[in-house]
């Protein structure tokens, strides 16, 4: 097997993982924890949270009281710069988390449950 990280589908954790110990990357604890959530997911999709529109519409609602707020102009333009960047952090983490939810269908068909549940086992060791 290669030991390159971009290999085809048939890269098993093991390989990944001697190219990014080489790396430096992750500790042990922290990869044991990342395989974890990755089998987790593989298991049961992804989160209900991710795919919800409760939170798309919260995160819009979010907006729309931080722009009324600041056009009522009773706000310090500190406070202001502050809560648009408050507010432009949360968006951007949730069009990350979004788009993760979005593409791990397609992602979860090409990795080895097998591999990772190994990997988890020999971590734990």
């Amino acid at each position: 097997m290669s030991t390159n990280p971009y290999a085809p589908p048939t890269a098993r954790v093991a390989d990944v993982h001697a190219a990014d110990a080489r790396a430096g990357s992750m500790t042990p604890r922290q990869e044991l924890k990342y395989l974890k959530l990755v089998l987790k997911q593989i298991d049961h999709g992804a989160p209900a949270v991710l795919r919800s529109r409760w939170v798309k519409a919260g995160v819009w609602l979010l907006v729309a009281a931080i722009i009324f707020i600041m056009l009522g102009g009773r706000v310090s333009l500190p406070t202001t710069v502050f809560t648009c960047f408050v507010a432009g952090a949360l968006y951007g983490i949730y069009v990350i988390w979004h788009g993760s939810a979005k593409q791990w269908p397609s992602l979860c068909q090409h990795i080895s449950r097998e591999s990772v549940v190994e990997r988890i086992n020999e971590l734990s060791r």
